[in-house]
């Protein structure tokens, strides 16, 4: 659940125009100095603004709607900063009134995350710190700020050594009775507080079990609200670094290019420029990565195309080019396949197969190397072509480029557990149900049949999950469905059915094998469950069906 805390890509230092709109470096405004991008009302999109007077030594690095800060990171001269959701408008939870949503840090380290009005804590909210014993201890649920520290103020629970305490709280300290339970929220029992000491432990009574029901469903619900905010942000800050390399790429491309003409202001959208770098790379030339930033090999691919073609040369991207792009592979394309249409009239591509893969970033996804062995053509469940980025046969493993998506999975920083529950998402026998479905079970073994690269679960799975994701209680990938046991096999061997014995990869497999691919992974550690629903939807929202299409 945790932000992302900054924006990490900041600004290349050079001489630019400073006319709005368009990009300007240094511009004077009344109340501060602005890098970035604004409109021609000299209304800041993106950026960081310098603030000046009575705020020198702040600045915010983010997005703006109407001059107003939105989403991004503010920071003080003291180095505190806040990172997330700045609202225009105050909005309410739990009867508690909020401005900002995100996570807040001392200049004394000492961070809380969560909803805020103002600086102070006002709602919904975690925040962790070192004991005096060196246990970590975290505490979720309703905060306020007294006296300048955030303290639980209503529903909550603190987590010390993997045991959970819930219960009501009134500035920090709790009243009447609260429930102890442990990491899988089992083993539950009562204590009841009086004159500030802890009687127990006692068994739970109906009506307790109603209550720490209530409140843990009451931790959920707004966790759920919370992680919408946080998802939000996570994209923005995606949208902002691209917006900066895309800024520092052309940047660094006048620099080079335009040192005896005059500044422009011209900005090549990144949907434009990464379509004409796929189609010049289809074309045989080569203008580098297919990731939308014009640079120098992305201007020599166009200036060759346009030479070789006898058109004008400009070297920069248009609509023009890339019509001319399209129309040069379509004539291509019918050169190349005249002599093939014979024999492919009796041999057309269908439908062979289906499996799982699932976003790991905006627009990568992973699967297994089994489910695109032997296929001609990749495609997702709106006939979208799927590309493969690399694959690791002997791991079954494989990577492939997809329409951009804003939703994807989180892999856990952590190894699975023996033990712990899990969740196997996925779209089984595609053919006959055709409906996206979530299983759960248990891992119940580290090192099946001595293989350390794979782990099992109980979660039952069908043909067609294989590749997709198998999720902690956190809503983090753990791992991928790779296979299950023979049931046939063994019945017709030993007489007797396995039951809900199923293999996925584990996931630092799965890591190593993205690392030596450059994909960009973030890992992220999650200290509060999320709800069966919410981890439900992430994961649909997620998951990609794989059509496989071949001979």
């Amino acid at each position: 659940m945790r932000f992302l805390l900054v924006f990490f890509l900041s600004f290349t230092s050079f001489v630019h125009s400073n006319d709005c709109p368009g990009l300007v470096t240094d511009k004077k405004f009344s109340n501060g100095t602005f890098t970035g991008k604004c409109d021609s009302n000299d209304i800041y999109l993106w950026g960081e603004l310098y603030y000046d007077g009575d705020y020198e030594g702040h600045y915010y690095q983010g997005f703006f709607i109407n001059d107003l800060r939105e989403s991004g990171t503010y920071t003080w001269p003291s180095g505190a900063y806040r990172a997330g959701i700045e609202l225009q408008t105050p909005k309410e939870l739990n009867g508690k009134e909020y401005d900002f949503v995100g996570t807040y840090q001392r200049a004394d380290g000492s961070t809380h995350e969560g909803f805020f009005n103002g600086i102070e804590a006002n709602g919904f909210g975690a925040t962790s710190y070192v004991d005096e014993d060196g246990d970590t201890v975290w505490k979720y649920g309703t905060f306020i700020t007294v006296d300048g520290e955030f303290v639980l103020d209503g529903y909550g629970v603190t987590v010390i050594n993997d045991m959970w305490g819930w219960g009501f709280y009134q500035s920090g300290s709790i009243v009447g009775s609260w429930y102890l339970t442990d990491d899988d929220f089992e083993d539950e029992v009562k204590y009841t507080v009086s004159n500030g000491e802890s009687n127990g432990p006692y068994a739970l009574s109906s009506a307790d079990d109603d209550r720490l029901e209530s409140i843990m469903t009451f931790i959920m619900d707004s966790l759920d609200e919370y992680e919408s905010y946080s998802e939000y942000h996570d994209g923005r800050v995606d949208e902002y670094n691209i917006r900066i390399e895309e800024y520092n790429a052309f940047v660094n491309n006048r620099t080079n290019n335009n040192s005896n003409t005059e500044s422009s202001n011209e900005f090549y959208e990144n949907d434009l420029v990464k379509s004409i770098q796929e189609l010049l790379a289809e074309l045989g030339y080569s203008p580098g990565p297919a990731d939308g930033i014009f640079g120098q090999r992305t201007k020599a691919a166009i200036s060759a195309f346009q030479y070789e073609l006898e058109l004008d040369i400009t070297g920069v991207p248009s609509e023009e080019l890339l019509v001319a792009l399209q129309l040069a592979i379509k004539y291509e394309n019918i050169a190349e396949n005249s002599y093939e249409n014979s024999y492919k009239e009796e041999q057309q591509t269908q439908l062979i197969g289906s499996g799982t893969g699932f976003y790991i970033n905006n627009d990568t996804i992973v699967t297994n190397f089994h489910v695109i062995d032997q296929c001609i053509e990749l495609r997702n469940s709106n006939e979208e072509i799927l590309t493969v980025i690399a694959s690791d046969e002997k791991n079954d493993m494989a990577i492939l480029n997809g329409p951009n998506r804003r939703n994807y999975l989180s892999v856990s920083s952590r190894n699975p557990s023996l033990g712990e529950k899990v969740y196997a998402a996925g779209f089984p026998l595609n053919s006959d149900l055709e409906s996206f479905m979530i299983t759960s079970g248990n891992v119940s073994s580290l090192n099946p049949g001595q293989d350390s690269t794979l782990f099992s679960i109980t979660a039952p799975i069908q043909p067609g999950n294989s590749g997709g994701p198998i999720l902690d209680r956190f809503g983090r990938v753990l791992g991928i469905v790779v296979s299950t046991l023979d049931a046939d096999a063994y019945r017709k061997r030993d007489g007797y059915i396995p039951q809900n014995i199923n293999f996925g990869i584990k996931n630092n497999v799965l890591k190593e094998f993205l690392n030596s691919s450059d994909i960009n992974l973030e890992s992220r550690t999650s200290y509060m469950p999320r709800s069966e629903t919410s981890i439900a939807d992430t994961s649909r929202e997620s998951s990609e069906l794989i059509l496989c299409y071949g001979y």
